[in-house]
């Protein structure tokens, strides 16, 4: 049998996903980032903020907030998953690099 942490992180899941289908398949940024900030309201409730599956939904909330032009909460948020990521993978981890490669982005269209 699930437990209720099982059910809250395909809960989760599911609303990373319906994220993915508005913001890259219909091209709907706000919905996209409504469904991707349920998904990490879920995952720090039940995983905790230093999960790394809480740490990829910070990430996906970080780059809807990018693309909807909100650079400073998207900084903020990036800006966490790149703590993460160098202390758990480090400086050279694919996830580092990406995150990094946001960042800088936001660094360039904010200026």
């Amino acid at each position: 049998a699930e437990s209720f942490a099982d059910d809250g992180i395909n809960a989760g899941a599911v609303f990373e996903l319906q994220g993915k289908v508005y913001d890259k398949g219909f091209d709907d940024i706000e919905n996209g980032l409504l469904f991707y900030s349920r998904a990490l309201d879920i995952r720090k409730r039940i995983l905790g903020e230093n999960h790394p599956i809480s740490v990829r939904s910070f990430e996906m909330v970080g780059m809807a907030l990018y693309a909807k032009g909100d650079y400073a909460c998207a900084k903020s948020h990036l800006e966490k998953c790149l703590a993460f990521y160098m202390a758990k993978r480090g400086e050279e981890d694919p996830s580092t690099l990406r995150v990094r490669d946001w960042l800088k982005r936001i660094e360039a269209d904010d200026s």
